[in-house]
């Protein structure tokens, strides 16, 4: 996650030209204690609730039907389009930012369905922990915002296409560091998964 952070920020920093303001940090070392409603709100405006059902219900079936790739993809199109009626709402960054490009969406899409496979593989590694694929969750919603508090929409909607770029590189590293390990874990829980579903 430390990498995500990293990489995320770099990128938009380059892009942009945008240096970081940091004052969420900022915030957090004149009152540490803000960090606990940051980590409230990381967890509970989104990752917990949806998770529930995307990793915890969702996707131990679509990964016994379908296996990993496409299950996660399938999971991945779905949660992309879960945030569709929020384009429909004034005031919201999704409503602003299909009104500067129609092609937002399809972008956003896309980055939700490689966020997909990052937090399906957490989710493997971690013996089917819903809590690690909130936690995954959170930490890619909130990356952006521990470095940068005022973004314009089309900073915004360009940084879905950063997220794309971040997430195919993360799944490259685990891909390296973990592809024995995550195998053999999701050889065996698959197995132990369709055998339960099947029932």
């Amino acid at each position: 996650m430390a990498f995500l952070l990293i990489a995320a920020t770099t990128f938009h920093s380059l892009v942009n030209h945008h240096a970081p303001d940091f004052e969420t940090i900022r915030g957090f070392i004149s009152n540490p204690l803000t960090i606990l409603s940051f980590v409230f709100s990381a967890y509970f405006f989104g990752p917990v609730n949806e998770e529930f059902g995307w990793r915890g219900y969702a996707l131990d079936r679509l990964l016994s039907k379908y296996g990993f790739w496409r299950g996660s993809v399938i999971l991945g199109i779905f949660w992309g389009m879960w945030h569709l009626p929020w384009c429909f709402y004034p005031g919201q960054w999704q409503y602003g930012a299909v009104h500067i490009s129609l092609w937002w969406f399809p972008v956003f899409v896309i980055s939700t369905v490689t966020g997909s496979l990052i937090i399906s593989t957490g989710y493997i590694l971690s013996d089917r922990r819903t809590i690690r694929g909130a936690t995954l969750h959170a930490a890619q919603n909130v990356t952006i915002g521990l470095f940068y508090t005022v973004l314009s929409i089309p900073e915004q909607n360009q940084l879905a296409l950063i997220n794309i770029a971040v997430d195919i590189v993360i799944l490259c590293v685990i891909a390296l560091a973990f592809k024995n390990k995550f195998k053999q874990k999701f050889e065996q829980q698959t197995l132990r998964y369709r055998t339960e579903w099947n029932r």
